[in-house]
């Protein structure tokens, strides 16, 4: 993470924290906002 300098091994988590600073996910849903760890999770919840 630029803003910590955290590291993290897995993407989906990556994005988890940067939502924690403002910036918005590519995997975060623009109806509900929920924010998923990766595609898989964010198709899973689109679908649903």
């Amino acid at each position: 993470c630029q803003h910590c300098r955290i590291s993290f091994e897995e993407r989906g988590l990556y994005f988890l924290h940067k939502s924690l600073h403002g910036e918005m996910s590519p995997w975060q849903c623009s109806i509900c906002h929920k924010i998923c760890a990766d595609r898989n999770d964010f198709h899973l919840h689109f679908v649903n």
